[in-house]
């Protein structure tokens, strides 16, 4: 039995194909591989703020999709003009940011940005997060949302909030289990 995983751009997200046989695998040409989550760099955690003990604390990780391996640095400086400095300096955080910590988990993309269906923009991502959510244009969201959980539970399983900042500069994003916001500016009124 042969498995391979399939990017179609009639299906939304990858799926797994399962070809029953003898010979091995099977090619499908005109099909782009869904995103096989790099490992080079491997991800890992950064603590951006560190209040206490995560166990007396509320503990917000933030990840991000859409970053290259060399925008690191920039994924940092986004978490902490998003979070540190704009989301824990607004009223009723401020006043508890002393309870808060805040982490981040770096994660490599293959390419910037995100999916947009709409214009047929479609990105190979860690996460694979994509606008045009349920035929809305500007609702971003995390379709698979195992990969996250992965991290999650990997590096700061006691999470009290995540929140994934996607690299992509039109306005967009979501709430839900996860907030998720894109670079515009105005995104961060979604926080």
């Amino acid at each position: 039995m042969a498995r391979s995983s399939l990017r179609s751009p009639f299906l939304r997200t990858a799926c797994r194909w399962v070809f029953w046989c003898g010979l091995g695998s099977l090619s499908l040409p005109g099909l782009a591989s869904a995103q096989t989550q790099v490992t080079d760099p491997a991800p890992f955690l950064t603590t951006n703020l560190f209040s206490g003990s995560r166990s007396h604390r509320l503990n917000i990780v933030v990840l991000g999709d859409g970053f290259l391996s060399s925008q690191s640095a920039q994924f940092q400086t986004h978490v902490t003009n998003l979070v540190i400095n704009y989301l824990l300096n607004t009223e009723p955080y401020n006043e508890y940011k002393a309870y808060f910590n805040v982490f981040s988990i770096s994660s490599t993309s293959l390419e910037e940005g995100a999916d947009h269906p709409h214009s047929g923009t479609w990105r190979d991502t860690y996460f694979n997060c994509s606008y045009d959510t349920a035929g809305i244009q500007r609702y971003l969201s995390i379709p698979n949302r195992t990969p996250v959980y992965n991290l999650l539970y990997q590096f700061v399983p006691d999470y009290t909030i995540a929140i994934m900042i996607v690299n992509d500069a039109e306005y967009g994003g979501s709430g839900g289990r996860f907030a998720t916001i894109s670079l515009d500016p105005s995104a961060s009124l979604i926080l």
